[in-house]
């Protein structure tokens, strides 16, 4: 006979023998029969009513049975009995985490450690609780105390790495301060693998800091154990996902950006990303999708509704890639790139001025915008706006000074020199010298630009400098053959005797381009 058969035979032989229905209710408990277990629990109770153990077992296997006000009932009958049952205060404190009285379970857990200070899974169940800046340093002692009992105790290491990787914390003036320890969080990380090499969590963790420590390779060797370990791991999925979309390796990061939401169907980050890679390869029906269904898990993400505008604006219905923009920048109201490209959808439909308003502030949120100066000078075509153009000009050549179309448009605009008086009457100071130098450098920086050839030749005919005008007319319609204006520029030379005799050779037909490109 085993022990349950014994215990069977003493409550045959005795009905009323309480200790013999506790003690097979912990066999039946520990082969998983609850319910045979749950009964002789009650049994227990109802023969005896002092027996603080009986009473503690049963409340457990009601929270089980998710009879919760039963399970808090029989805890506080378990208590009242023996105010010092450290099991009791533990198991109760589990229970009122469930009811979400997070405060009383944190005070039930230190009941149990001033009864027994080597209870180690009450240190690590406060800990957990433990979520708040201001808690930093009461859980990281909380977590080393139930590691200092039992050194093996796996959870304890892991969620102490998690604590160390999170790194959020206030300090006695409330202000918000970096913890963050990446090494003592790999050295926990590490210690639960030794313990439990299929710890699948444990693996992705590790990998999350070799990734911000730029050790792509460690990471993907790490996020592939992971898998192994648990092929369902969404998170894991989508990290390595990450770094095979930053290594370039674009199928495999788009294979896993999906399983990554098979795994877990609401992954908004995971359907952002593969939207926003349908996105650049152009395939804007399945970017849409992937998009929509992101601000649909996640409303508060800006980016998703970003991106959704940038498909949407190129529909017949403006306004509704405008509502996307806005809701972007609802969103996130710093949202320098929003501004921007709402600068030009406006630019696009017309609305030149509340264009100005939207570059304006792009480059006012980040100062470093090059395009949101350079696009804003470009649109400021009223003489009144001469001065307002070439200060963004200058700005966006001091940020970026190889921005060729930035000389080219610049270079216009001094040509021009199209100004308004304090009175309101119009004036032309071209500024013909520095126009033909911005031309110069826009074609040293694209050696293809045929604009700015061609413009560089008109400056220099002003200037009846013809044969430098000829070359550059031919090297415009070099890198451009169809470059109608340039062909008549050329035969305007050709027609003009005072040209003609400048010119340093006879004219031929230009040669063409071994490769040509339009601008």
């Amino acid at each position: 006979m085993d022990a349950k058969a014994h215990l069977r035979k003493a409550i045959s032989l005795n009905p009323d023998y309480s200790e013999a229905y506790y003690e097979l209710g912990l066999l039946l408990k520990k082969d998983e029969e609850s319910g045979q277990a749950l009964e002789h629990f009650q049994k227990a109770v109802s023969l005896r009513n002092d027996f603080a153990e009986a009473e503690c077992e049963l409340a457990i296997m009601l929270q089980f049975t998710k009879d919760l006000e039963s399970s808090r009932n029989h805890f506080l009958n378990s208590l009242e009995i023996n105010p010092n049952y450290a099991n009791a205060y533990f198991h109760y404190g589990l229970l009122l985490i469930e009811l979400e009285d997070i405060e009383e379970a944190k005070n039930n857990f230190d009941k149990v450690t001033e009864i027994n200070q080597n209870y180690a899974p009450a240190y690590f169940n406060k800990a957990k609780l433990l979520t708040s800046p201001d808690d930093f340093e009461d859980a990281q002692k909380n977590y080393e105390t139930a590691i200092d009992i039992d050194e093996q105790y796996v959870d304890a290491h892991y969620y102490l790495g998690k604590l160390y990787l999170g790194g959020i914390a206030t300090d006695k003036e409330g202000t918000i301060v970096d913890c963050k320890d990446l090494t003592k969080a790999e050295s926990h990380f590490l210690k639960v693998i030794e313990i439990d090499k299929s710890h699948s969590r444990a693996h992705y963790n590790l990998a999350k800091i070799k990734s911000e420590t730029n050790k792509t390779k460690d990471a993907e060797t790490l996020l592939k154990k992971a898998i192994s370990l648990d092929q369902e791991y969404s998170k894991a999925h989508f990290l390595i996902a990450h770094v095979f979309e930053n290594t370039k390796r674009k199928s495999l990061a788009e294979k896993h950006y999906g399983l990554s939401i098979k795994f877990f169907r609401e992954n908004a980050i995971s359907h952002y990303r593969l939207g926003v890679m349908k996105y650049q390869d152009g395939d804007f029906e399945k970017s849409l999708s992937h998009l929509k269904k992101s601000a649909e898990i996640n409303p508060q993400h800006p980016e998703s509704n970003f991106f959704i505008a940038m498909i949407l604006r190129s529909d017949e219905d403006a306004s509704l890639a405008k509502k996307y923009f806005y809701k972007a920048l609802e969103l996130n109201p710093d949202y320098s790139e929003a501004y921007f490209e709402l600068g030009n959808h406006s630019v696009a439909n017309g609305d030149l001025n509340e264009a100005k308003l939207h570059f304006q502030k792009a480059s006012d949120l980040d100062q470093n915008f090059v395009l949101a100066y350079f696009h804003l000078a470009k649109i400021l075509t009223n003489p009144s706006e001469y001065d307002q153009a070439y200060r963004n000009y200058e700005t966006a050549l001091e940020i970026k000074p190889d921005l060729s179309e930035c000389h080219y448009w610049f270079a216009k605009l001094l040509a021009s020199g199209e100004k308004l008086k304090t009175d309101g009457s119009l004036i032309k100071e071209p500024e013909i010298s520095r126009a033909k130098e911005h031309l110069r450098k826009a074609i040293t920086i694209n050696k293809e630009f045929s604009k700015a050839y061609f413009k560089l030749g008109l400056l220099l005919v002003g200037d009846k400098e013809y044969n430098e005008a000829m070359k550059n007319f031919e090297s415009a319609i070099m890198y451009n053959k169809d470059f109608a204006e340039a062909h008549y520029q050329i035969a305007l030379l050709l027609m003009d005797e005072n040209a003609v005799k400048s010119l340093s050779v006879p004219r031929t037909k230009p040669k063409k381009a071994k490769s040509l490109k339009s601008t």
